[in-house]
């Protein structure tokens, strides 16, 4: 191989490894945060966060335009995709995981939690990621897996770990759902992302959690559940950089769609009813279950989000959106900090922000976010420097 040569597969060696780190470490970050909000909330809807700045974090650090022409349908599937887990419990089990006698089962237990959560995340959104047409005829699958689910999550108990939480049905629901993209569809982006999904998920239960046994037994005073919660994310966040990047490779990528209403619908999805619909998770613990404000105050802020919601319905109509970079970035920049300062104050009302652990977790946070919306942004300011010169030399 002559120097030449030699040169060219160092460069395209460093190109690789320089991407693959880049979306590692963005998505990465984006559902550790997104995790580590998501904790004041809990449940599906607290889940919707990871799960959108996840997908939003995919289509920024993917250089392929496709993927931004969908930015709304990828929303949409991450948030939603990553609300499945929700229904699961397993704050006992980590809970118990420093126990004698618990060592074991419980370190099962969470790396199958894991798997199960992130299996349907990533592959709920790994749909919207392929070539592979959906249509009105596969929604069929949907009601067949929520009834799957029901009939089944009270069974089949392995002790009192998991009893009644869900996680039975669970299993079930995401081996059907699995053989019908494989036998069915023939997904292979949505197997591909469910299968690193469950994996980094897997992996990342146990690592937390472990981390946080560990971690309290030092003395330190932070907050180390927060710690756990921002580990799962990341494990998990890195393994939806890392499937990105192989789809980015293989010339993987949705069909390009006209933005017609099922977009309108999705960016309500992920920049209203997401962050809105937590922010009144916030509202109601104050009014109802601290008494801090009066019944009032819920439905003024009530009023308020509809009122926003028309607003940004009137100034859509007049300079609608596109689906670039800026957009996108702007997405992930309103659902970050809305979501952070929703939790922010709700731990902070009305008793007053104190001690160490919970400004240390602030500050992860707001470094993390600040690192991120400044890659959002320098990659926007890339992309207008590159098509000024692009136009220039035409």
């Amino acid at each position: 191989m002559d120097a030449l040569a030699m040169r060219r597969t160092r460069m395209l060696t460093y190109l690789t490894v320089c991407q693959t780190a880049t979306n590692c470490w963005v998505c990465g970050l984006a559902i550790a945060v997104g995790w580590g909000i998501r904790g004041q909330f809990g449940h599906e809807r607290g889940a919707m966060i990871p799960g959108v700045l996840g997908a939003l974090a995919v289509a920024l650090v993917s250089p392929d335009g496709r993927k931004l022409n969908r930015v709304a349908a990828l929303g949409v599937a991450g948030g939603l995709g990553m609300a499945i887990g929700g229904a699961m419990s397993y704050g006992s089990i980590a809970g118990s995981l420093g126990k004698p006698g618990f060592h074991l089962i419980c370190t099962i237990l969470l790396l199958f939690k894991g798997a199960l959560w992130g299996g349907f995340a990533g592959g709920v959104f790994g749909m919207m990621l392929g070539n592979t047409s959906y249509g009105w005829k596969d929604l069929w699958v949907a009601p067949v897996l929520i009834a799957l689910y029901l009939l089944t999550a009270s069974f089949l108990p392995a002790g009192e770990l998991s009893r009644g939480d869900g996680t039975w049905g669970m299993t079930l629901s995401l081996l059907l759902f699995l053989a019908w993209l494989r036998f069915v569809k023939r997904d292979r982006a949505a197997l591909l992302f469910s299968v690193c999904s469950a994996v980094g998920f897997g992996f990342g239960f146990p690592f937390g959690s472990w981390l946080c046994v560990f971690g309290e037994r030092t003395g330190v005073p932070i907050d180390w559940w927060k710690v756990a919660e921002m580990s799962w994310g990341l494990c998990g966040g890195l393994s939806w950089g890392l499937a990105a990047y192989v789809l980015d490779e293989d010339l993987v990528g949705p069909k390009p769609v006209q933005w017609r209403m099922p977009a309108w619908l999705g960016l309500i999805y992920i920049a209203w009813l997401v962050p809105l619909w937590n922010g009144y998770n916030t509202m109601t613990y104050w009014v109802i279950e601290r008494k801090a404000m009066p019944s009032a105050a819920l439905g003024l802020y009530i009023c308020i989000v509809l009122l926003l919601l028309v607003a940004a319905i009137l100034v859509s109509r007049r300079r609608p959106p596109r689906a670039n970079l800026m957009t996108t970035a702007i997405l992930f920049t309103w659902v970050l900090w809305s979501t952070f300062a929703f939790q922010f104050v709700k731990m902070g009302y009305p008793d007053g922000f104190h001690g160490g652990g919970f400004w240390w977790t602030q500050i992860a946070f707001v470094a993390c976010g600040l690192l991120l919306c400044g890659y959002a942004f320098a990659r926007v300011r890339s992309d207008i420097t590159e098509t000024r010169e692009l136009v220039q030399n035409l």
